[in-house]
Order: C-alpha cells, then structure tokens, then sequence
C-alpha cells in the first residue's frame, strides 16, 4: 500500500493568513472612504481561509517505489517526481510555530533547481516526517540509491594544458556577423526610431533618427559581434573542452565533459538563412579558470556561428563523450501526441495578454482624465476603444498562423540514451538531453491548460537550460501521465 502524507491545515491557515494578512487590512482602510466597503474584509479573511483549505487538500506527498510523487496546486495542478536515485540529501527545517502545533518541513535536494520549490515537503506532522525521512534515507541507500556521485561544492581545479587539442570546426566569422548582428541590430534601431518619434511627437524625428541614430547603433552592434566572434576560439580533448575569449585581456574557461547536462544547437533566422547555429552547452555550474585555483567565471558556454553541418557534429561528439552517442531516433510524438487544441489554447493566452495590457490602458486614461490630465493628446476613449478592438483582432489571427505553424514543426524524438526535443517557426531550436542526466519529470497545468484539458511535461537536469527547452507541452492529460511514465522508466533505465 502506498503511504501518502499531507500537510496539517494548521499550518495551511498560517501560512496563507500571515502571506495575505495585509489584504483584509488595506480595505479595511479603504472602507473608510465608502462606508459599504466594511463588507469587503471580512469577505477577504474568507477567502483566505478558503483557499488554505483548497490548497491542503490538494497538497500530498506520495511514496513510490522509484520516488518521492508531490502533488499540489489550487488552479494549476502540478506533479513532480523527486526520484530517489537523484536525491542528494534530506534536511528537515522547523521553525518555533512548528515546534509547538507539531508540524515541520522536509528539503528534499536534488541537484536540479527545481527541487528547490518541488522539494519542499511542507506542514508535515512531526512524527510523519520522521518516518517519511527514515524512508528517503533507505531507499536512496538501497540499489535505488544514487546512480552518480554528488555534485562536488567545490570542482577540482583543471589542468594547465588540455591533452591532444584540436580545433575541429572553424567559426564563421564574417558569417555569423551579419547573421547574429543583424538579429540584434535590427529590434534595437526599431526601438531607438520609435521611441525618439514618440519621444518628440514628431515623424520628422523618427526620420532622421531612422537616418542617422538607427545605423549608427547598428554599425557598433556588428563591430561589437565582429570582435567577439574574430578573437572567440575553442579547443576539445578527450576529457575537457575550452573556450578562449582574447581581447584586451584573456579569459578562458575549461569544462569536463562529466559536467554536461545537455546541448542546445541554436539557430535565429537569419542564421537559418546563412546555414549557421550556436552549439550550447549546458553544464549547470560556473566554470574555473585554469591559471586561478579558485576564481569562478560566468562566460557562457556556446560555441557559436558553426556551419549546421559543423554544428550537428560537434553536437553529436560531445554526446559520445558524455555517454549518449547519436543514434537512430524514434519519433515520440506518433504515440503521445500534441493535442489539436493546442493552437488555440496559446492564441486565447496571446488574446488575454493583449486584453490585459488594453484594459490596464484603458484604466489609467480614465483616472489620468478624471483628473483632468489629458492622454495621448486627447485621443478620446471611444478611439482608443476601435484602435484596440482592431489590433486585438490582428494579433489574435497572427497569434493563431504563428501558433500553428509551430504546432505543426514541434518535434520530440528519442534514441535508447537521449530526449531530443525541436521547435520553432522562424528560428528553430533543438534540445538533447541524455536520460543520465535527468533529475525531475513534472507534468504541471496553467489556468488555460485547464480550460482546455491539456498539461506540460518538463524534465529537468542540473543545468538552467533545461528549465527553457526541456519541456513538451499541449498534450492532454491522459497523454501527459502516459509520457510520464515513459521517460522516467527511460531514465531509470540509463541510471542503473
């Protein structure tokens, strides 16, 4: 039989009366400018002790055979497997009110970030969290146990000298700077003409920055790619990979190739049109620098404007090095697939925000007129209202062309040692993450995933990258838990 734990809804009531306390007392405050406000913060008390028993019931922690099941979430469900295999340690956390109502928190750490949150066992009785503790414990010292070191608080320092370097693929300077420039250089003279025309409420303005501001601005964000691509090298070994960035000044950083969680190749579209791509490795920690025992760099880890061919290559070696060689790929999405609703689920997101941003709008012209402070020159409300109906209604369509055309691209693949997941409209991103590296899978719902029946898987590695890319989302929620089920036997497979 499974043991589930919940939190005690003592400590539910504290924790949300003392989070939203202020509340009640603000339009308590309130009331004393309209007399029929006084109903206002008895009601919020109200709705605050509602909630905390909402979110008691639907908080439990649930021991399985494979991990440690959290389950939570008023509005948005979430569920997070904390797997004993990857649990580094179990801290218990009592504060004076658990002390003296019996309740207390266990940290379940793993050495992803999102057991920061996921692994907070909150609000347990305290003899319950002895024995849940007691369980963690046997079960991480079991064959379940770690399948790989911890990580280390402080790296070893990396040798002077990387054996047998090489430099296998060349970056594409001139390339990569009009390619990755441009695609910083172009919102950047947008948002200079824009906001110097606004600025002045003047076109004639917005012309001569558009004329001279603009390109300017331009020309030193592609000088500025020039050098850092032009002085930008790297060097692989069998056991460490370096990247060397020379100008004014030296900084180079070493990675073990043990340390990496996952590899992104990255292509924006212009470098879609050039045939280039970053390759991003993820490590999930600071690099050393190799002349300094202890100094810690935060250079980021990319290898940029490869040739694709180039890229995919270098991908596919530094895989092998970590254990997951590129092998033969079997679409996922067949047997778990995106639900067709998917595409208007995001456009209803896109359509809330812009209705959101109008209403906000809206609110602060009228208080502004009320007033007497006049906005946007004296475009009267009505205008307002017709000029916001009609960008609703052509973001709304774009959002839906947009959505689903990436609807159609998203892809998610796996061989015997890797979780390969792709998407993108204009740009295209690919993400592979071996299953040795994986510490969570979470399957989770926002408020419109729940309107329309859908749920995201994401799967976690030390490395922040994963946190972006590493998720598939718009499946429903049948498909969700069948996923699931899918990459953790995936993992404990590879972990074993």
């Amino acid at each position: 039989m499974t043991d589930v734990y919940k939190p005690r809804m003592r400590f539910a009531l504290i924790q949300w009366i003392s989070a939203a306390i202020f509340v009640p007392f603000f339009l308590l405050f309130l009331a004393a400018f309209s007399p029929w406000l006084l109903l206002l913060p008895p009601l919020a008390f109200i709705a605050i002790i509602a909630y905390a028993y909402f979110w008691q019931q639907a908080r439990s922690y649930e021991v399985r055979p494979d991990g440690i099941m959290v389950k939570s979430g008023v509005f948005t469900p979430s569920q997070s497997l904390l797997l004993y295999s990857q649990i580094q340690k179990v801290e218990e956390e009592r504060s004076l009110a658990g002390e003296i109502l019996d309740y207390t928190t266990l940290n379940v750490q793993t050495m992803s970030q999102d057991s920061l949150s996921a692994g907070q066992l909150t609000g347990i009785p305290l003899d319950a969290a002895s024995r849940l503790q007691k369980t963690i414990e046997q079960n991480m010292r079991n064959g379940k146990a770690t399948a790989r070191p911890a990580k280390s608080e402080t790296p070893t320092r990396a040798p002077k000298t990387v054996a047998a370097p090489l430099v296998p693929f060349p970056i594409q300077t001139l390339t990569g700077t009009w390619a990755n420039g441009l695609y910083s250089a172009l919102p950047t003279s947008f948002l200079i003409v824009f906001f110097m025309a606004l600025q002045a409420g003047d076109v004639g303005i917005g012309l001569v920055a558009a004329l001279f501001f603009a390109p300017a601005m331009a020309a030193l964000l592609l000088v500025g790619t020039f050098i850092q691509l032009a002085t930008l090298s790297y060097q692989v070994s069998d056991e460490w990979f370096e990247i060397k960035q020379a100008f004014l000044g030296q900084n180079v950083i070493r990675f073990r190739f043990d340390r990496v969680q996952n590899v992104l190749v990255h292509q924006t579209w212009l470098a879609k049109i050039a045939g280039i791509a970053d390759v991003n490795i993820d490590t999930g920690e600071n690099a050393l620098n190799p002349n300094t025992a202890n100094k810690k760099y935060n250079l980021a880890s990319a290898i940029p404007a490869l040739r694709l061919s180039d890229a995919n290559q270098l991908k596919d070696y530094l895989l092998s090095q970590v254990g997951a060689p590129s092998l033969k790929s079997n679409d996922l999405r067949p047997f778990f697939p995106l639900d067709d609703t998917k595409p208007a689920k995001k456009t209803v997101g896109w359509v809330w925000s812009i209705l959101l941003l109008f209403a906000v709008s809206i609110a602060i012209g009228a208080t502004l007129n009320a007033f007497q402070i006049p906005l946007f020159n004296g475009i009267n409300t009505f205008i307002l209202s017709v000029g916001g109906l009609v960008v609703l209604l052509l973001v709304g369509g774009a959002a839906f062309l947009y959505e689903k055309a990436y609807f159609d691209r998203y892809e998610y693949r796996t061989t015997d040692t890797t979780l390969i997941i792709g998407k993108g409209v204009f740009g295209f991103d690919t993400i592979y993450v071996p299953y040795s590296r994986i510490q969570t899978v979470t399957v989770d719902q926002d408020l419109f995933d729940r309107v329309f029946g859908l749920a995201d898987v994401h799967v976690s590695t030390i490395g922040s990258g994963s946190a972006l890319q590493a998720h598939i989302d718009g499946v429903s929620v049948a498909t969700a838990e069948k996923l699931k089920n899918e990459l953790l036997a995936r993992v404990k497979k590879n972990i074993s």
